[in-house]
């Protein structure tokens, strides 16, 4: 497989690679180095239920990974990092459970500990991943915890029940679980993906059946990048085992979804409707290369992956490392520039869009039912010179009643 602990380490050696590991490391030292790791307390983990707030708990979560991506490249640089790396790992697996409160699905008033969200599926990626990459690197004290937490909170649980959004069209639930948890198997369990291959190829295509036909996602650019992003990073996976691509991602909706990080982007940032980030979308590259890397006439945009790139508390920098001289800087096309033209997305989504000169004004049609929708209806944008001069609402405070009262969401958050 191309992630591979000696073929990843040479990459790190390169230019591009040494500038990746010195920005890494001054991230470490100046927050994490020499600091113990934060314990998720049962008195967060219950704030969602007693009071709505799921804040407090997620900061120190994704902290926890955050600090996983920043020494996956560390130790595979320096072997002075592998026992802070070993440290994090023990910290994750020994955690009750990798589920966030706020997806934990009560039943009778008991969290639901069998539960794949995407969250417990994503933690799973990551240390399967890191287990294999560095094989004997670690002590095989931390390589047999990493084999039975994913058996005990994943496998045994994906095996033995099914789970709401597995037919969802259009979620990123399906396709970011889907390729989670698929590519822990290819890892860790090979000799068991057989039993849930065709589950699984059948989510991504549920994700791609709710998508709408010109490859627009209503949940917005930044859901864009997390559903259709976990979902190539399985292909990718899938890919180096089996040598050939599944039949849907021949369809001319995956080309057209392909496309759709060039329809969303105003003057490098997303459009700010649905639960998109308007700021330079700086995970992006991750995905875009490994898009590359399956769909080599992917017109990749002109800018410096490695320096753009901050993988954050998605631990994707050995995707990263592995670009690493897959593509000559000089492989662009026309394509890769943002549109000029008026544009209008399909009859459901109807996103509008003008571009004249400096100005760029964009308005949202459709409906208030979609995905992560945030009674953007109505709601219109005015940019000059990639400045916002009038922005949208955005979205509410994400609290448990905001998801779960439709008048928390569209009457009192937004306009009392």
């Amino acid at each position: 497989m191309d992630y591979e602990y000696l073929k990843l380490k040479e990459k790190l050696e390169t230019p591009d690679g040494k500038r990746l590991f010195e920005r890494f490391e001054k991230e470490y030292i100046e927050n994490y180095q020499g600091k113990g790791i934060p314990l998720l307390d049962y008195k967060l983990h219950k704030l969602i239920y007693q009071t709505g707030d799921r804040a407090k708990y997620e900061e120190i979560f994704f902290q926890s990974r955050k600090r996983l991506a920043l020494l996956q490249v560390l130790a595979l640089g320096d072997d002075k990092y592998l026992d802070d790396l070993e440290e994090i790992l023990a910290a994750i697996c020994d955690k009750y459970t990798w589920i966030l409160p706020a997806h934990s699905h009560l039943k009778n008033g008991k969290f639901d500990y069998t539960f794949i969200d995407l969250y417990s599926a994503e933690t799973a990626f990551y240390l399967s991943e890191t287990a294999f990459v560095f094989k004997d690197k670690l002590s095989i004290d931390i390589r047999d915890r990493i084999e039975y937490s994913l058996k005990t909170k994943i496998v045994e649980n994906f095996e033995k029940r099914t789970f709401w959004y597995e037919r969802k069209d259009g979620t990123n639930w399906t396709s970011a679980c889907a390729g989670s948890v698929g590519i822990m198997y290819l890892y860790s369990f090979p000799e068991r993906f057989v039993l849930v291959k065709d589950r699984l190829i059948k989510m991504c295509e549920y994700y791609m059946n709710g998508l709408h036909d010109d490859g627009v996602c209503e949940e917005g650019l930044s859901y864009w990048w997390y559903g259709f992003g976990f979902l190539i990073y399985f292909m990718d996976l899938y890919k180096q085992k089996y040598g050939v691509l599944p039949e849907f991602m021949s369809s001319e909706k995956v080309q057209k979804t392909l496309q759709y990080r060039l329809k969303g982007l105003i003057d490098g940032r997303a459009f700010p409707f649905a639960d998109a980030n308007t700021d330079i979308i700086t995970e992006f590259p991750v995905a875009e290369l490994t898009i590359k890397k399956l769909f080599p006439k992917f017109a990749l945009p002109d800018y410096d992956f490695i320096g753009r790139a901050q993988v954050g508390s998605k631990s994707l920098a050995l995707r990263l490392i592995d670009s690493i001289g897959r593509f000559d800087r000089e492989d662009k096309s026309e394509d890769s520039k943002e549109s000029e033209e008026f544009s209008m997305h399909d009859d459901d989504s109807q996103i509008f869009v003008c571009k004249k000169n400096a100005y760029t004004f964009l308005t949202k049609g459709g409906h208030n039912q979609e995905m992560h929708n945030h009674n953007d209806v109505g709601v219109f944008a005015l940019y000059v010179g990639g400045k916002r001069i009038i922005a949208d609402l955005g979205a509410g405070e994400y609290t448990w009643e905001y998801f779960n009262d439709p008048k928390a969401r569209y009457e009192e958050k937004i306009f009392a």
